[in-house]
């Protein structure tokens, strides 16, 4: 038995893996494609714009996205899938339509004030977010009901045709980074309705729902979503305060250099932890859906130490890669207008290590069901973050952001450390951990 599950998850966790690999090819030809074709400064911009995006999916639709991954496994042994589906369409679906009413009115009155760049930029942003925040409740849907190959597919796909269409854009119409964002928008709309498609071949159609349980479902996913909103705030405000403390201190051109420097640094090594992540949320959040034991205990905190020095270990290995090879990689992938940011490849490379650690813990911790635990943390994580961005980059630009973003993740990192040696301890005095159902 124990051999069919190692199996089992080694072809999974491959599948996760092909899609990362995917992704980070896509990633890299998206790199290469728009420093050549964007300026710095347009570059920068388009990063800027990336951060209203990033509100939507952080704070307003990925709480749910990962509702729907958590609770995936407890609604099909329940029986209650179809009222499951039906509350995340509802809860997301309101929230959705608030954001498109209000992303639009702003963008509609930024170009009646004759902010015609900032207005179009705005406006597309809007759209991408909504669009792939939509996806990603159904990644996470997919991914709970473990169906890899579909959500590998789309991952590949959306990050090629996410670039493809911005590059397409740019050529036929300018150089701009509103127009890179609608070819953005535009990818994620086509990725969106895939997934939808594929989505509702597995959805039972015509099904009665029992309305006790549909609304037991919509209380159930507010109460465990209502502290990623919260934490999520501050949260958005850390990683957007490294590029708007870099704007207000730098400029538009700084802002570039840094947003290339995290693509090639950063998002390598996260793709690679999040091959980990994705492989092992499932399992660990699925363990603590079934019935409680002291065994599915053990097995959660020996799986996430396992994947907690795996993450260790891909992190040293990026480390040697960035301090070896980093000036060849930079070459390779972007424009000469970029090189600059070589040198602080290695310890962005340490900051997306840090990060990625405190994941796995942090999913360890959420096994436990009860979220708001992490609440604290988050906010504090945060705080620290942003309060070191704003103060550090005006006296050291790039370089003070990444240093901030490395003191905030140790910080955090031993916060949760602790959380998880009182969950272990609570284990041995116990026989068994006390999860909320």
């Amino acid at each position: 038995m124990k051999i069919e599950r190692l199996l089992v998850f080694g072809k999974e966790t491959f599948l996760v893996a092909t899609g990362q690999a995917g992704s980070a090819l896509g990633g890299l030809f998206g790199i290469y494609m728009l420093t050549h074709l964007l300026d710095p400064d347009e570059y920068g911009a388009l990063a800027l714009a990336m951060t209203l995006s990033a509100f939507i999916q952080q704070v307003v639709i990925g709480p749910i996205s990962f509702a729907a991954l958590r609770f995936y496994v407890a609604a099909s042994e329940a029986n209650t899938l179809p009222e499951y589906l039906a509350a995340i369409k509802m809860e997301s679906g309101t929230r959705i339509r608030l954001l498109a009413i209000v992303g639009l009115l702003a963008s509609l009155c930024m170009l009646l004030l004759g902010w015609q760049p900032e207005g179009k930029l705005a406006a597309t942003s809007v759209f991408f977010g909504l669009f792939s925040s939509y996806s990603s409740i159904i990644e996470g849907i997919q991914t709970g009901a473990r169906r890899r190959g579909i959500v590998a597919l789309h991952m590949t796909l959306g990050t090629f045709l996410r670039f493809a269409f911005a590059g397409l854009i740019v050529v036929a119409f300018a150089p701009t980074s509103a127009a890179a964002m609608s070819g953005f928008a535009i990818a994620a709309m086509l990725i969106l309705t895939s997934q939808s498609y594929f989505l509702n071949l597995k959805i039972k159609k015509g099904c009665d729902l029992s309305q006790k349980e549909l609304w037991a479902w919509r209380t159930r996913i507010k109460d465990y979503t209502w502290p990623f909103s919260i934490w999520g705030v501050p949260a958005w405000l850390q990683v957007s305060s490294e590029r708007w403390a870099l704007k207000a201190s730098g400029s538009s051109y700084e802002v570039g250099l840094f947003s290339v420097l995290y693509q090639v640094g950063y998002y390598p090594i996260s793709l690679l932890i999040t091959v980990i992540t994705q492989a092992v949320a499932p399992v660990l959040l699925g363990k603590a859906s079934m019935e409680v034991t002291h065994d599915r205990q053990k097995e959660i905190i020996t799986l996430s130490r396992i994947s907690f020095w795996t993450v260790l270990v891909i992190t040293a290995f990026g480390l040697g890669l960035a301090y070896w090879w980093g000036d060849s990689i930079f070459r390779i992938l972007t424009d000469e207008d970029y090189h600059e940011a070589t040198r602080y490849l290695v310890w962005m490379v340490l900051a997306a290590g840090l990060f990625g650690a405190n994941q796995i813990i942090e999913i360890m911790i959420l096994a436990g069901q009860d979220s708001s635990k992490l609440l604290f943390p988050k906010l504090l994580f945060a705080g620290t973050g942003i309060t070191l961005n704003i103060l550090l980059s005006y006296f050291w630009g790039m370089a003070g952001i990444i240093a901030a973003n490395i003191f905030a993740s140790c910080v955090f990192m031993a916060i949760l450390l602790h959380l998880a040696r009182l969950k272990i301890i609570a284990l041995n005095n116990t026989g068994g951990l006390e999860i909320r159902r």
